[in-house]
């Protein structure tokens, strides 16, 4: 083998010194010999160079022909055609983006629409001391401003189908999921929402969350945020061209989702399939959705000053524009209410608006008490109050007046008082169930909303799903949820149901919120504080004004655990908690099931541990 190789080497070798060789021969040699003189180089006129050159001494193009064009007709209507498409191309561009400074959009929209009123904003200090409270100029209502034009959705017209395959009742998440779910498993499908708002469907936990956290800009009638990811995103789940006009649905040839705005159901004849509008219209349809969603719950005490403007309440776009209106006065904002929704707003104001003043009043002992075991909630109370909320417990509004300088006077069960140019009400929903909906449809009269079965089934042909629904959720009973994910859930599933499948209820909805700079929870399943709970949070390497940095409290009924809430615990956390709560884990295991939650640093752990066993 190895003389092989030499032998194919050495004549590679050979080939190529032959090559060289061939390649080196000289003139000389192919003459015969050296007697022979070398062989002159042949004489090549050089070609006169008789190319024009411009004023700078440089050559000109040659032309390809000197022949003269005559011009034809079709010449000219391209030299039209072409100045018409930049004509409309600048036009377009200077309508759109205004980048020639002539707001030519702007003025189409004020002669054509009313222009929107610009509340003014008052710079004014607020005396912490009630006692000596200074008469203060009366504050303007709150103005409400119109969102841009392009996401606002036509209002309902008397062009309406007769009949539609699908009718959801409702235009919030669940409707928006479960439209989805349909299209998806009938491609075909024409579905019809009717909602009560003038805006297309949209996301609602923004409305107290990133758009007072993260605002794309200061304006106070932007819907715009910024996401984790720097990307700005708005509230809207579509844009208008996602839908079918409602005069059109009935002969879409490939069907599609429309929706009809301003319109309120009055009454559902579920025996005949009749939908009946308070305008006086109907609708008859194949298969129902209700999804009403739900009303903020009113406090009595309120009621004679709520026409005033000084009373608010956050349920939708509208209101969310109030309250940043109101907000924008640096004077005192009252919130009363310790849920989640009071809680939020006391932080996400006063964290987009410094200068204002936020009390927050709560009943119970501390924020989220129906929720959280006694040390978290007055861990909460603490975060807010670092943040600038100032925070009454166990307090109740008794009274309420009104002073001539248009402040609100709120008396507290606790003897103390608090004047407020606005006091925004936070005390929970009530679920929209005020349609005549006969015997077929029935009511839960323990907690609230349409009855429906695991399958989300209320009457022959009709659903429900959201914030209105109470359903069997299998393993931790029958209950009526309140949270975003759920009506993305039921909504979805629902959808699919309608369509000719046959699946119950299987998954256990979340839900998040973030209580001060320092707080960020994530729950699933039944999360009530009066259950028996035990929580396991890691040690702090280091004294910090925070000690329930990262933890879980797992909430627990005869032993077993039917919820889980995670303090500053993020990646599969919730899904881990889902697969406890569906397994029936014992609490009792509380300590070794924690270590399946990122509640630790692992290499610091196993640092720990290495030095440990050095030291020993």
């Amino acid at each position: 083998m190895a003389l092989r190789n030499l032998v194919t080497t050495g004549g590679t070798c050979l080939r190529n010194t032959i090559f060289r060789r061939c390649l080196s021969l000289t003139p000389r040699t192919l003459g015969g010999g050296h007697h022979h003189p070398p062989i002159p180089e042949p004489y090549v006129p050089k070609p006169r160079d008789t190319s024009e050159r411009d004023w700078l001494g440089r050559r000109k193009l040659p032309r390809l022909s000197k022949d003269s064009h005559d011009h034809t007709m079709d010449d000219y209507q391209s030299y039209i055609g072409g100045a018409v498409f930049v004509l409309l191309t600048l036009g377009a561009v200077a309508f759109y983006t205004d980048v020639f400074g002539m707001n030519i959009k702007k003025n189409f929209k004020h002669a054509h629409h009313k222009e929107a009123i610009t509340a003014k904003h008052t710079e004014s200090t607020h005396s912490h001391s009630e006692e000596s409270e200074k008469p203060k100029p009366k504050p303007a209502p709150p103005v409400v401003q119109e969102k841009p034009a392009e996401k606002k959705a036509p209002e309902a017209t008397d062009k309406i189908p007769d009949f539609i395959p699908y009718l959801l009742v409702g235009s919030g998440a669940a409707s928006y999921y479960a439209s989805l779910s349909i299209r998806a498993r009938d491609a075909e499908a024409k579905v019809l929402i009717i909602g009560e708002e003038a805006e297309l469907p949209y996301n609602k936990p923004p409305l107290s969350k990133e758009l007072w956290w993260y605002p794309e800009n200061q304006g106070q009638n932007s819907l715009s945020y910024k996401g984790p990811n720097g990307k700005v995103k708005d509230v809207f789940f579509e844009t208008q061209g996602f839908f079918v006009p409602p005069n059109e649905i009935s002969s879409a040839k490939h069907g599609g989702v429309s929706i009809v705005t301003n319109a309120k159901v009055k009454k559902i004849d579920a025996k005949a399939r009749l939908v009946h509008l308070e305008d006086g219209r109907s609708i008859r349809y194949g298969k129902c959705l209700l999804a009403t969603g739900g009303h903020p719950r009113r406090l009595s005490v309120f009621e004679p000053f709520e026409k005033s403007g000084n009373v608010l309440y956050l349920r939708n776009v509208n209101d969310y524009y109030r309250l940043t209106d109101a907000c924008s006065h640096n004077g005192t904002i009252s919130i009363v209410g310790g849920g989640f929704l009071g809680s939020e707003l006391a932080y996400s104001i006063k964290k987009r608006f410094p200068e204002t003043r936020v009390v927050q009043i709560i009943k119970e002992a501390g924020p989220l008490a129906n929720i959280l075991p006694l040390f978290l909630s007055t861990h909460t109370r603490g975060g807010l109050e670092r943040a600038g909320v100032e925070v009454r417990t166990e307090s109740s509004v008794s009274g309420v007046s009104k002073s001539e300088a248009g402040l609100l006077h709120l008396t507290l069960s606790d003897g103390t008082s608090v004047a407020s140019n606005y006091v925004v009400v936070a005390v929970g929903i009530e679920p929209n169930v005020e349609i005549e909906i006969g015997d077929e449809i029935k009511k839960d009269t323990e907690h609230g909303g349409f009855r429906a079965d695991a399958k989300l089934l209320v009457a022959p042909s009709v659903w429900c799903a959201g914030d209105s629904c109470a359903y069997d959720t299998g393993i931790l009973g029958r209950k009526r949820i309140e949270h975003w994910e759920n009506a993305q859930i039921t909504g979805r599933l629902a959808g699919e149901n309608m369509t000719d499948g046959n699946k119950s209820f299987w998954y256990q909805s979340s839900y998040f919120s973030k209580i001060g700079p320092e707080m960020f929870i994530n729950a699933v399943g039944n999360t009530d504080s009066k259950l028996h709970t035990v929580s396991v949070f890691a040690e702090q390497e280091t004294p910090s004004s925070n000690q329930y940095q990262k933890g879980v409290v797992f909430y627990e009924n005869k032993g077993e655990i039917v919820g889980c809430l995670l303090i500053n615990v993020f990646g599969a956390g919730l899904d881990v908690a889902r697969r406890l709560i569906d397994e029936r884990r014992s609490v009792g295991e509380a300590k070794e099931l924690a270590k399946l939650f990122s509640l630790w640093d692992i290499e610091r752990e196993e640092e720990k541990e290495n030095a440990k066993s050095k030291s020993s």
